[in-house]
């Protein structure tokens, strides 16, 4: 969207989609990019996936508001150590690649 360009925009679209998507409050400047961008399909769509991560307290979410999109129906959130995360990646039952590339920065970042 075009609200969502630059820094200033992707940490507000952060802070949005923490909300919706997990009930978790969370300040512009506590998002931390994790490297660069990721185009899931490139060449086909201009999509691009900013990875940022922040600090949060797992034991406070709100439950999500969700963004009315059925993409969000029936989904569910879990907190889980990151091995455990990656694990479920490893066997295929988390299956999103956007998912799995942030985890494993995440990793990384966090080693």
């Amino acid at each position: 969207e075009e609200e969502d360009r630059g820094e200033a925009g992707i940490r507000r679209r952060a802070v949005l989609e923490a909300w919706e998507e997990a009930g978790l409050r969370v300040e512009p400047a506590a998002i931390k990019f994790l490297g660069p961008p990721v185009f899931p399909t490139p060449g086909m769509a201009p999509e691009c996936f900013f990875l940022v991560h922040a600090e949060v307290d797992p034991t406070d979410p709100a439950a999500p508001c969700g963004d009315g999109s059925p993409m969000e129906e029936g989904s569910r959130q879990r907190f889980l150590p990151i091995k455990e995360a990656i694990a479920l990646c490893d066997r295929g039952e988390i299956s999103d690649a956007k998912t799995e590339i942030l985890l494993r920065r995440l990793a990384v970042h966090l080693a």
